[in-house]
């Protein structure tokens, strides 16, 4: 039996707020994300308008911020090339498909149960699948994932 005080609790109303207050608060910290390189670099063409003509460091001001901007425009140039494997994606879904119906004729008992390892192994394949294939990433014309060949450690250690 409920008490009447358990029975009164607005839960529909307590998880629209929560709901409602971790959108706002994933919003607050993507646009915080985006805005911070941006804003860096405002704030140190300012410095760099204050520096005298004949400064050492207005130079190396310079083209940290010319750096910066080509990274934001390189950036953005990858991020509107990148693209998922629809193909891949359909594929994952059909096997966790697969293995959400392995387990549900498992938990019916009897010899069913034997299809506890297949489903696993479906599942599996479909976790590794849509993330392989889910993220958004530079890819060739058969969907191939493009990787660029990593620095050595020389070249990212002349980077700073």
């Amino acid at each position: 039996m409920q008490t009447e005080a358990a029975s009164s609790v607005p839960w529909e109303l307590i998880g629209t707020a929560a709901t409602s207050v971790l959108g706002v608060v994933a919003l607050w910290l993507k646009r915080a994300r985006n805005t911070h390189v941006r804003d860096e670099i405002e704030q140190d063409q300012k410095i760099l308008a204050n520096l005298h003509e004949q400064s050492a460091m207005r130079a190396v001001l310079q083209e940290s911020i010319d750096a910066r901007v080509r990274q934001i425009a390189a950036s953005a140039d990858r991020a509107s090339r990148a693209r998922r494997d629809p193909f891949g994606v359909g594929l994952a879904i059909f096997l966790l498909t697969l293995a959400v119906a392995f387990g549900w004729w498992a938990a019916q008992g009897g010899w069913w149960l034997l299809l506890l390892l297949p489903g696993a192994f479906f599942g599996l394949l479909g976790l590794v699948g849509l993330y392989q294939d889910g993220r958004k990433v530079l890819r060739d014309g058969k969907g191939n994932e493009i990787t660029e060949p990593r620095a050595s450690r020389k070249e990212r250690a002349a980077r700073f």
